[in-house]
């Protein structure tokens, strides 16, 4: 070990505790995945490794050598199915949200709002939270989340207006 390590041994140690403790959680997309690759290989009649495989090649530039290798060398191994397989299972890495992204996401939103010098009270905290909740995305690299709030694009359901949703009622202009 290294001066610098033994000097922070202490610090690694909480480190280490922490993630093996929240283990399960942070591989919840990985096991989420898993899930729905077991079902896509039982699908297809494959193993789900091969389903990862498909998966692994995905990170590859769809022009790249490293891709066409990979790509063939699993064309030969899957046979004609090989587009419909990864086909369903870019669709299930696209529709599966990733924890981290959502997070990042979440602290760039947040950042604004939250003042290091200051305390904010958890009602404060709430209404941020149902404000951010609910407020729509302006700009998304993804066409289904644009002009749609989070609360919208994780549950698929458009929602009431806010006023409505804070016990207020709406004015209604009567039909003519």
């Amino acid at each position: 070990m290294t001066a610098l390590a033994e000097l922070h041994s202490h610090r690694i140690d909480n480190i280490v505790t922490t993630l093996n403790a929240q283990r399960d959680a942070l591989l919840d997309v990985a096991n989420e995945l898993n899930d729905k690759f077991i079902h896509l290989a039982a699908k297809h009649a494959l193993s789900t490794d091969t389903i990862w495989e498909v998966c692994y090649i995905a990170r590859y530039a769809i022009d790249s050598v490293k891709y066409c290798d990979k790509q063939f060398e699993l064309e030969a191994l899957i046979g004609s199915k090989y587009d419909a397989v990864e086909d369903d299972v870019l669709h299930l890495l696209e529709t599966t949200h990733r924890c981290s992204s959502m997070v990042e996401n979440l602290n760039s939103r947040l950042r604004p709002y939250l003042d290091k010098r200051k305390f904010i009270s958890s009602r404060r905290l709430a209404l941020i939270q149902f404000y951010l909740n609910h407020r729509p995305f302006m700009r998304s690299k993804h066409k289904r989340l644009k002009n749609k709030s989070p609360a919208e694009a994780l549950t698929g359901k458009p929602h009431k207006p806010c006023l409505e949703m804070l016990g207020f009622e709406c004015f209604r202009r009567q039909a003519a």
